[in-house]
This record gives C-alpha cells, sequence and structure tokens, in this order.
C-alpha cells in the first residue's frame, strides 16, 4: 500500500508512527570527504493523525477535552517513508 493510499484510510484522532526523511546539516568547517557520506536523517514522529490539507499530513503530541491542539507537527508527503497505525483513541472520555 503506498503513502497516499494509507493516508487516505486514517480518521482524526488514530494514532500514528510517520517515519520520514528530514535534512541532515552541519555548521562547522567540515573536509568534501566527509560531506559525502551525509545522508539524509531518518526520522520517526508519534503522535494524533489530525487530517491532511494539500501535500502535507499534520500530527499532534496532545490535545485537550476541548479538542485543541498541542505540540503540532505538519509533515510533506513526499518525505514520508511509512505510516503505521498504532489504534485510536476515546475522544469522549
Amino acid at each position: 500500500m503506498t503513502v497516499k493510499q494509507t493516508i487516505k484510510k486514517l480518521h482524526k484522532f488514530d494514532i500514528i508512527a510517520v517515519q520520514w526523511k528530514d535534512i541532515t546539516t552541519d555548521s562547522s568547517w567540515v573536509e568534501e570527504k566527509k560531506i559525502e557520506d551525509f545522508k539524509p536523517s531518518k526520522c520517526t514522529s508519534i503522535g494524533f493523525f489530525i487530517g491532511r490539507k494539500g501535500d502535507n499530513i499534520t500530527i499532534s503530541y496532545s490535545y485537550d477535552f476541548d479538542l485543541k491542539c498541542g505540540a503540532v507537527e505538519v509533515i510533506p508527503i513526499g518525505v514520508i517513508l511509512g505510516i503505521t497505525k498504532h489504534g485510536v483513541v476515546n475522544r469522549t472520555a
């Protein structure tokens, strides 16, 4: 299943883990030979799926009983390597 197909099956507040690629930076003086070994970082973010808008998905690490989200992360779909659903949460507790 592709990333976009997986996203289509998600519902708001599903608990997901997103594996994605990020840039790698080094602001120090680096020999060119060392630079050849640089690779993008592979990251994992875990949170509640908030939704898809355009070419991005939004997750939140927490939300309150008024459904205000805290610690929001927007991830471009093009850098996502995979998404794993880990469950759902009872929003009416």
